[in-house]
């Protein structure tokens, strides 16, 4: 049963008219980002979804290799967003795929 399983999101995919949540941790962060991503660390996830993320958007979860962002999408699903996936490979192979997209600041 697939019902049950967060859809993903191609690495090469435009997620500029998407919110992308970035769920690694405040370190991971830091050394480098998705330009425009917001950034709630999984643990604070359940907690912030709610003053930081609007349910009715296309959203994409991320972290290094994709098992958080997992997590993450099925937690935002469990909470009444409807659009969710998660980022195929995480920010390791979209930094590979699109460096374009990468921040440092």
């Amino acid at each position: 049963d697939l019902a049950g399983m967060s859809r993903i999101a191609e690495v090469h995919a435009d997620l500029s008219e998407v919110q992308v949540v970035d769920v690694r941790s405040h370190a991971e962060f830091d050394d480098f980002h998705l330009a425009g991503s917001h950034h709630i660390p999984l643990e604070q996830l359940r907690s912030e979804l709610a003053t930081k993320l609007d349910p009715a958007l296309p959203t994409v979860t991320l972290c290094f290799s994709g098992q958080r962002g997992h997590v993450a999408a099925r937690i935002l699903q469990q909470n009444g967003f409807n659009d969710v996936r998660n980022l195929s490979g995480g920010i390791r192979m979209r930094r590979y795929a699109r460096p374009q997209d990468i921040a440092n600041d």
